[in-house]
């Protein structure tokens, strides 16, 4: 089956004031709670054997490259991950902490009628792999 990629409107009315959750490819007992806010602030929760462990807090902003959505991400406080493979981590090579930035995208969506969310496919600066977040809206 195929999916189109989202464009900018599309990205901002499925992420805008909506919580994401992203699990971790690396450590299944790790989970990142994200909120996207109106004012284009987030929040990411990091929670590790359902604790808290850190939050990292940021700016994002959704742009469009050929009607494509992305959202360039600035972090402003990072919650440094213990795992070396983690582009959290100041231990792995290719890392957020050198620019301080990342870029999300492109996006697809999978979504279904029996689910209250979204699921969203999308790469990113550092890592070869997709990921999947799940989209909810905030009550």
């Amino acid at each position: 089956m195929y999916y189109n990629r989202l464009s900018p409107q599309e990205l901002t009315n499925v992420l805008c004031g909506k919580m994401g959750i992203h699990q971790s490819l690396s450590r299944p007992n790790r989970i990142y709670n994200i909120v996207y806010n109106l004012d284009e602030t987030f929040t990411m929760d990091v929670i590790e054997n359902n604790n808290s462990v850190g939050k990292t807090k940021g700016y994002y902003k959704v742009i469009s490259n050929y009607n494509i959505g992305y959202i360039d991400i600035t972090y402003t406080d990072v919650a440094e991950s213990p795992y070396i493979e983690s582009p959290l981590s100041k231990y792995n090579e290719n890392n957020v902490y050198k620019t301080m930035k990342n870029l999300l995208g492109p996006f697809t969506l999978h979504s279904q009628s029996n689910r209250t969310g979204y699921i969203l496919e999308y790469g990113h600066l550092y890592g070869k792999s997709n990921k999947f977040m799940t989209m909810f809206g905030i009550e």
